[in-house]
């Protein structure tokens, strides 16, 4: 007659053995969770902090591109060559794209608690279609002054506003591209070699000598 072999115990878990796991994994998940929060809230700082500043050099290449080409008014033109408050500078330039001068308008643009900057370029030549872009948006503040005021016996000095009969020396830009980000100050000069007076001709499409 065969004995039938011994039978091992069931292996496994007690409910108290798995109660206490569970409480050891609760208590590691709550110690560490705070770091991992933390992490992920700095990973996405950066990657804001990065994107805005992205946003802020393309815009800024955008400005400076349309200020280096500021000029008077051609001849034809009946209108101020410069005009300027803290939230608009326009004035007469080049723009890419566009045949002749144009008209460039800087603007703030307040909606919705956020600010944006709108480019608007007009062609002063009948015909030629022209353009508006947001070059920067959804910002906490901007605003625009001017260096380069003087009065007699005076140094250049910064202004809010600007309606003298020839173009500031430089235009600065304050923008904050959110509302715990620092304030950004772009300063974008007008060259001092710039084509100042432009008898602009039409038909060959260039400036004449005067």
């Amino acid at each position: 007659m065969k004995c039938a072999p011994p039978t091992s115990p069931q292996q496994g878990f007690t409910i108290a053995e798995m109660l206490i796991a569970l409480a050891i994994f609760a208590a590691l998940l709550s110690a560490i969770a705070p770091a991992v929060y933390s992490a992920v809230r700095a990973t996405r700082a950066a990657t804001a902090i990065a994107s805005n500043a992205e946003r802020l050099r393309t815009g800024e290449r955008a400005l400076r591109h349309l200020v280096d080409y500021a000029v008077l008014p051609p001849s034809f033109a009946e209108a101020e060559n410069f005009t300027g408050d803290s939230e608009r500078a326009a004035f007469f330039g080049y723009a890419p794209g566009i045949v002749g001068p144009a008209m460039i308008d800087i603007r703030t643009e307040k909606e919705s608690g956020a600010v944006d900057i709108i480019v608007a370029v007009t062609p002063l030549i009948e015909g030629v279609d022209g353009f508006e872009e947001r070059i920067f948006t959804q910002l906490a503040s901007a605003s625009l002054s001017y260096f380069g005021a003087r009065r007699e016996r005076q140094k250049p000095r910064w202004g809010d506003a600007w309606t003298q009969t020839a173009p500031p020396d430089m235009i600065a830009l304050k923008v904050k591209p959110d509302r715990d980000g620092a304030v950004k100050r772009i300063e974008l000069p007008i060259p001092i070699d710039a084509p100042l007076i432009c008898n602009f001709d039409p038909v060959v499409k260039a400036c004449r000598a005067i």
